[in-house]
């Protein structure tokens, strides 16, 4: 079980599965902690790896009384209009690019990745990102895909490209399909990059040269000074323990499956009237009409939760830009989702951690404060292939 950087101790869970079962989550929730930092949150200064605290009732999630701050002068989604503006120097803090495409269902899990490295176009200068790579993959969290890295190795990784904790970090995809580029996002403001400096370009690499954007095509350059790709295997031997410039902080908001069962538990039983349950897939996988695309996965949903597809949330069909805030908030308030409601948390989840964070960033843009946004980081992955959850269709 991964450390965490978080306060207190969550009760004991009741729930009604077996005994053996109740026993190992009471166990493992013993030993957890019920307060987490915002996932997208904004500490006055840079502290590692250190992260703000504030302690809570057992089995309960933090609750936030500031606005939400979503990304200063360029906010958390950019145009590409500024992103292209932002290329050509600005007089601000350094600019990084990151292509963080990852396609779900791809035949070649490496697509991605050497069309970066072999073709292109790709925007001059940017590094790409692989979610799958840098990623959790020790003791149970191997069987689970693009887990949150731990902070040595994103510390490492960042080293390796060159880009440190003042860098505006642009992330982009290589087209409208690609998934990951939200995740991504998360996955810097979790280990605490500045929320001021981390971007969602809302557009693909085509809108990028419509709009005047410097590319390149062709092999990537050899005997680089700083990496443009990576391969955690083989770039980063020893990452774990050595000395890094890049200071990464413990994940923050991020729950596990013992946390969310207590959380599952109250907000079904009525307890918790204040949190709601989001999840991210498709309607008919949420009600298990609809087959899992993984093997071995069982169909339907957590009891309590909202079904809340991501797409709904998304321009013209798209995977990396979203709809203006007022159509967001639209968007939720028809799945009976009050976003300006007081009081309330939310928790995303969704087949593998990846659209719930298209969730995050969309509940972020209609002005919830991040640390009220909690990620399921395992997902349906970990939940659905767990016979001893409660599921319900």
């Amino acid at each position: 079980m991964r450390s965490r950087n978080i306060p207190g101790v969550l009760s004991a869970l009741s729930h009604s599965q077996s005994s053996t079962h109740k026993t190992k989550v009471a166990v493992a929730a013993a030993t957890l902690a019920a307060t987490l930092g915002g996932v997208l949150s904004a500490p006055a200064a840079f502290t590692c790896p250190s992260s703000r605290r504030r302690a809570t009732a057992a089995g309960s999630l933090a609750m936030s009384s500031r606005a939400s701050d979503n990304g200063g002068v360029y906010g958390r989604l950019i145009s590409v209009a500024d992103a292209v503006s932002l290329q050509s120097g600005s007089g601000g803090p350094p600019v990084a690019f990151v292509d963080a495409s990852w396609h779900l269902g791809a035949s070649d899990p490496d697509a991605d990745r050497k069309s970066f490295e072999e073709r292109g176009p790709r925007i001059s200068g940017s590094v790409f990102f692989d979610i799958n790579d840098v990623a959790d993959k020790e003791g149970k969290n191997g069987n689970l895909p693009h887990m949150m890295p731990p902070p040595g190795m994103f510390s490492a990784a960042m080293d390796a490209y060159g880009i440190t904790n003042s860098h505006r970090v642009i992330l982009y995809g290589n087209d409208h399909s690609a998934l990951s580029v939200p995740r991504a996002a998360v996955t810097f403001l979790s280990m605490g990059h500045g929320p001021a400096l981390v971007h969602a370009m809302q557009g693909s690499v085509d809108d990028w040269i419509a709009a005047g954007g410097a590319v390149e095509e062709g092999p990537l350059p050899e005997n680089l000074e700083k990496k443009r790709t990576l391969r955690v295997a083989e770039d980063l031997v020893g990452w774990n323990g050595a000395a890094a410039t890049y200071c990464a902080s413990r994940p923050k908001n991020i729950l596990s499956k013992a946390e969310l069962l207590s959380v599952v538990e109250k907000v079904a039983s009525g307890e918790d009237t204040s949190t709601y349950i989001l999840d991210a897939r498709s309607a008919g996988r949420f009600a298990g009409t609809a087959p899992e695309p993984r093997a071995g996965l069982r169909g339907g949903h957590m009891p309590g939760a909202t079904s809340m597809p991501y797409v709904g949330l998304m321009a013209d069909g798209s995977n990396v830009a979203f709809e203006a805030g007022a159509e967001l908030s639209a968007t939720f308030a028809g799945a009976g989702v009050d976003v300006a409601a007081a009081g309330k948390k939310f928790v995303v989840t969704c087949g593998s951690g990846v659209t719930a964070c298209h969730l995050a960033t969309g509940l972020a843009e209609c002005g919830v404060a991040a640390e009220d946004i909690y990620l399921y980081d395992g997902a349906w992955c970990e939940w659905g292939g767990d016979p001893d959850v409660p599921i319900v269709t």
